[in-house]
């Protein structure tokens, strides 16, 4: 009975740093959530510096990084974009944005745009300008809920968030944990029809792909 009563509490800690390491990455850069920190600097005006949390900073600091090393190819100011093709928060609109429309929105849109003002100040320089930081988010939620598991002492599991996936040690029964990659084929359900199967031990993986998106 006591060995249950421990293995309950282990449980009930893990689902807890879980919980609240998803939390907290939601808190500071949600785009769907108003009071996000996200949210705050994406609504202040132009040239007015924010004071933003470390873990905002830290993902902010590598998606400005990623930018610039890849010439704008990766741009986390891209959400007038995202948003007014219906992919952001907002309800999807019920036609494609007209070419005034896409030239205005890029107006806003570039990763120079945004400045720093301090180690965690975070100012814009175009109104409109807006961050999504989707593209790397759930890959840092990942990495926070993998330390948060190892500080419990942890050194099996596996993490997923939205097809982000990290694993450490091996899988029950022992062996490299095992995952499943789609081939992309429209209309196909998840796990249908696989590309490859991953074996993986103490590593991350993530796949992207629009074919399930339908406007």
């Amino acid at each position: 009975r006591l060995h249950r009563t421990v293995r309950r509490r282990e449980r009930a800690a893990a689902r807890m740093a879980v919980e609240t390491a998803l939390a907290e990455v939601e808190r500071q850069m949600s785009v769907f959530h108003p009071a996000s920190e996200i949210s705050q600097f994406n609504a202040a005006p132009a040239d007015t510096p924010i004071e933003i949390s470390e873990g905002f900073a830290q993902v902010v600091r590598f998606a400005l990084d990623l930018a610039e090393r890849s010439g704008g190819a990766f741009d986390p100011t891209v959400a007038p974009l995202v948003e007014l093709w219906g992919f952001g928060p907002h309800p999807r609109p019920s036609r494609p944005p007209s070419d005034d429309e896409v030239a205005a929105a890029r107006e806003a849109v570039g990763f120079e745009r945004i400045v720093w003002e301090g180690p965690r100040r975070l100012a814009k320089r175009h109104p409109q300008t807006r961050l999504d930081l989707n593209a790397v988010a759930k890959g840092y939620a990942v990495d926070r809920v993998a330390v948060a598991l190892e500080e419990l002492g942890l050194r099996h599991f596996f993490v997923e968030v939205g097809g982000e996936i990290v694993t450490r040690g091996r899988r029950p029964g022992g062996g490299p944990w095992r995952i499943g990659v789609d081939r992309p084929v429209p209309g196909a359900p998840p796990g249908a029809d696989l590309q490859r199967v991953l074996r993986l031990n103490d590593a991350a993986v993530a796949t992207s792909g629009d074919y399930r998106n339908i406007l």
